[in-house]
């Protein structure tokens, strides 16, 4: 049995204006978690971390350029907050640093209050602070990719480690392009039924992998590298969303036991 990651990472996030409600809904970060309950109103808390990467550090607190929009399993809108502040841990950075460095920012508690159960969808919005798995703390969580078409609108990551898993609906191959962005180049590792492609990509270098028909288990996913490394992803397939991704397999095997009714409704959520 395949278990959870413990340092996994990163999710593939997306690159949007946060101030654009149709643009987040359409294309943010979509993080899914699943909140078992019996109806009671209760406290769900999300603790969203980021890290930003460059040479010029900035000051402890400051506006992200960050959005985020909660909806409920019946797609309403139970938490918004246009702005997040993020906050630096263990007091400010240096105002300047020689070498490329990874700088970690805290986005903050974020409580709702909700009675229902089931698959919540955290929309976040935004481009220049990359997403931390475990946003939803001991709740199953993972991400749900949606299909670019073009470079422009595919995902960046520092360094990822976890599972992809293919929707129900994602029945033909899909195919995945890494483009290694950063300066000094991206290490992917991507494990699947059909063997392991295992590979170094020098920056402004892209490779394509074409997945086979949707396996029963995950494919694992590793991209790695130095500070400075980042990798473009791009996921092309003949559906709209055809993934899910993150660091537990029973988490992600959970949330796609309720898919078809989310993703059926994403397509449609409306920008209110």
């Amino acid at each position: 049995m395949t278990t959870a990651i413990v340092d996994p990472g990163h999710y593939f996030n997306a690159t949007t204006k946060h101030d654009d409600v149709r643009d987040v809904v359409a294309h943010g970060t979509t993080i899914l978690f699943f909140r078992p309950g019996n109806g009671q109103p209760e406290t769900v808390q999300l603790s969203p971390e980021f890290t930003r990467q460059g040479r010029v550090a900035i000051k402890q607190f400051a506006s992200s350029g960050t959005s985020v929009r909660v909806t409920s399993p019946d797609g309403n809108l139970v938490f918004s907050r246009p702005e997040l502040t993020v906050r630096a841990p263990g007091g400010s950075a240096p105002e300047d640093t020689p070498e490329w460095y990874t700088q970690k920012f805290y986005g903050g508690v974020l409580d709702m209050v909700t009675g229902r159960a089931g698959v919540f969808a955290a929309r976040f919005g935004g481009c220049d602070f990359s997403l931390l798995q475990g946003v939803a703390g001991e709740l199953a969580e993972c991400q749900l990719i949606s299909r670019r078409d073009k470079a422009s609108r595919g995902y960046f990551c520092p360094r990822t480690n976890g599972f992809l898993q293919s929707l129900p609906g994602c029945t033909a191959r899909s195919m995945v392009t890494f483009l290694a962005s950063g300066d000094v180049g991206s290490h992917v590792v991507l494990k699947g039924p059909e063997g392991v492609a295992d590979f170094f990509l020098a920056p402004g270098e892209k490779r394509q992998i074409l997945l086979g028909r949707p396996p029963a288990e995950p494919f694992a996913l590793r991209i790695h590298g130095e500070p400075s490394s980042l990798t473009n992803i791009v996921f092309d397939s003949d559906v709209a969303q055809p993934f899910l991704y993150g660091a537990s397999p029973s988490a992600i095997r959970k949330i796609a036991s309720y898919a078809d009714a989310f993703v059926n409704r994403a397509a449609s959520a409306a920008a209110t």
